[in-house]
């Protein structure tokens, strides 16, 4: 992930963003590193984050091998996320809906417009999945 990049898009629009699609490295750090950055620039309600290729690692093991990631692959933390919030009362900080469609998950941004605590939620994920695969 080019943080200085993203940086540059970021201060240069005057706007928040309808829709970011991630279509980068695919490998987990750089996702939740990109998801965490890029989060505030999303419209206040309903932007849309999407993460495309979660499965690329399932496809294609020989380019995209998460063992040296901090992180488990995405679709493992968002499929683990999901289940966790389908037992929780409602839905809070921020992120009202996820999405999964095949290889692509949405994230639609809520009203408050407060970012989820992502570090928190994926690294609890990555706990009970089992750490990176």
């Amino acid at each position: 992930m080019d943080q200085e990049l993203l940086r540059q898009v970021g201060t240069a629009a005057s706007f928040t963003f309808d829709l970011i699609v991630d279509d980068g490295s695919h490998m987990s750090d750089d996702q939740v590193a990109s998801l965490k950055y890029l989060w505030p620039f999303l419209k206040v309600p309903h932007g849309v984050y999407a993460l495309e290729d979660l499965h690329a690692h399932v496809k294609f093991p020989d380019h995209y091998s998460h063992h040296d990631c901090e992180y488990p692959p995405m679709s493992d933390m968002l499929v683990r996320h999901m289940a966790d919030r389908l037992t929780a009362d409602g839905c809070t900080n921020g992120a009202p809906g996820i999405c999964v469609y095949g290889a692509i998950a949405l994230l639609l941004k809520g009203e408050e417009g407060a970012a989820p605590d992502f570090d928190q939620f994926l690294r609890r994920a990555s706990t009970t999945t089992g750490g990176a695969a």
